[in-house]
Parts: structure tokens; sequence; C-alpha cells
């Protein structure tokens, strides 16, 4: 069976459980069966800005991911196998988590709050 090459890039993926000020980065390719890869970081800590908020940002070149917080890059991955192709903004929150965390109804309710989005496509060389 042939595998489809596809990213999917988690800019910023919070548990509850990691508490306030931590988030990971990932980046998952080759569908989520067999063939299934995966990389990212153990933990990111930020500080939000003055009004609470934390920005996050990806360049995603072909060959190449840097991934940001609050201004400062915070992950760097170089594979050949980056995709150049047209994808999809996609934000979520998820309530739990994954690995049998359960939601802690305590925490509850919670607010997923974007300010803005900026997406723009760099001028060809």
């Amino acid at each position: 069976m042939i595998s489809l090459f596809c990213f999917v890039f988690h800019i910023m993926e919070h548990l509850t459980r990691w508490g306030a000020n931590r988030f990971n980065i990932a980046m998952h390719w080759d569908g989520y069966g067999k063939e299934h890869k995966s990389i990212g970081s153990a933990s990111v800590y930020f500080t939000p800005d003055k009004e609470g908020f934390v920005t996050s940002g990806l360049l995603w070149a072909p060959g190449l991911l840097v991934f940001y917080c609050q201004g400062q890059e915070i992950g760097r991955w170089a594979n050949a196998r980056v995709a150049s192709v047209p994808a999809h903004l996609m934000f979520t929150l998820p309530a739990g988590g994954w690995d049998n965390d359960w939601l802690d109804h305590a925490r509850l309710p919670d607010e997923f709050v974007i300010d803005y989005v900026r997406v723009w496509q760099q001028a060809a060389e």
C-alpha cells in the first residue's frame, strides 16, 4: 500500500495537565497508521504579553520549518520532504488531551481567544 505524503504541523499544542504557559510543537506525517512518523519538542515555556496573549508562528518554506514563540525561534526542522503544496489553517482547543488524559472539569469553562491570524506568501527571489 502506498502512503500519501501529508504533513500536520502543531504550531502550539497545549494540554491542561501541563498548566499555564507551556506548550509543545509537533509535526506528523505519513498518516496515523502503521507508517506514522512524528517529531517535535518536549516543552516550550513562555510568558504571555501584557494583555495575556502569546504569539506563535511558523515559517514554512520548501524543505524547512522554523517555529516561533513571542518573536523568538523555538524550533527548526529541515527535511527535503517538507511540502511546498497549498495547505489549510486549523485552530482547535481539544478538551482534555491524549494518552488517557481526563478532562479536568475544575478548569472549565476555558477560552480559546484568537486576536488575529496573519498569513502571507514570501516574494519569489
